[in-house]
């Protein structure tokens, strides 16, 4: 990616990212804000995800748990989702991606030892991932976030490891549903 396009997609991530906590306030009271925010996340003009799931691994009740996942195919194309919520909950519940996702639930890999290499393989075969690529992070109450996403654009590789990660974090202030 030349040095000028690369100044002008990571700007344009940002200003991606820099809208998030306002619209998260928007609908604070939303138990599926973790839909709302990976949607935002997964979009063309933000990280550009073809295919991506969020886990939650809570090691104190061994349970690792599929929270929300994301297909491009079917984006919600209707509005601006935070601001259509009811519409855009109706939308991902029809969403057989995001309830395949959701219905998985197995033993915790962080209090079982399990690399992250074994359960991102694990996932990615159950949800027909071609080149996954993972991020891990804490969460609050010891809890463990992880995110197995597939690019749109593989030249873009670099340039979302690079600023995906501190996104990520703001799950953390999304309910677990």
């Amino acid at each position: 990616m030349k040095r000028e396009k690369r100044e002008q997609r990571k700007s344009e991530l940002l200003g991606c990212v820099y809208t998030l906590p306002k619209s998260m306030v928007k609908i604070h009271g939303a138990e599926n804000m973790s839909e709302f925010l990976l949607h935002h996340l997964s979009d063309v003009h933000c990280f550009n995800f073809h295919k991506a799931a969020y886990f939650v691994d809570n090691p104190d009740f061994n349970h690792l748990k599929g929270v929300v996942g994301f297909q491009s195919e079917s984006a919600y194309q209707e509005k601006n989702p935070w601001n259509s919520p009811d519409q855009f909950t109706h939308h991902m519940k029809q969403s057989d991606f995001n309830q395949k996702v959701r219905t998985i639930a197995r033993e915790s890999t962080k209090r079982n030892n399990q690399s992250d290499q074994e359960i991102v393989n694990e996932l990615s075969k159950v949800l027909d991932l071609h080149n996954p690529i993972h991020r891990c992070w804490p969460m609050k109450y010891d809890n463990h976030g992880l995110l197995v996403f597939e690019l749109a654009d593989q030249n873009e590789q670099e340039l979302v490891e690079e600023m995906l990660n501190e996104s990520l974090y703001l799950f953390a202030f999304c309910p677990v549903f």
